[in-house]
């Protein structure tokens, strides 16, 4: 999956003009991607030319290690659960317009 994901990032920048920096920005498990990405990006040879800075706000560091500890926590597990439903349901209906 990650390998997937740079790769896709590779392709993306493409479309960007030469001369624009790229910036990767990620949020909770986006941020967890966005560090993956950058260690990645520093050891591949098939660098992302245009990438100047990533940033990661509030990674999930160990993402398994979080979801068991949410699932394990009742209240907690019930609104991540419950936003989770919510985001769904309103990506269907965004996708299905």
């Amino acid at each position: 999956m990650l390998e997937e994901t740079y790769e896709a990032v590779l392709k993306v920048v493409t479309f960007a003009d030469k001369g624009i920096p790229i910036f990767i920005i990620g949020f909770s498990l986006g941020g967890n991607f966005t560090l993956r990405i950058a260690r990645l990006h520093s050891q591949s040879k098939n660098k992302i030319k245009q990438l100047k800075e990533c940033i990661a706000i509030s990674p999930a560091i160990h993402p398994k290690d979080a979801t068991i500890l949410m699932d394990q926590k009742l209240i907690i597990g019930r609104y991540f659960l419950k936003k989770w439903k919510q985001s769904i349901l309103k990506n269907r209906n965004i996708f299905l317009l």
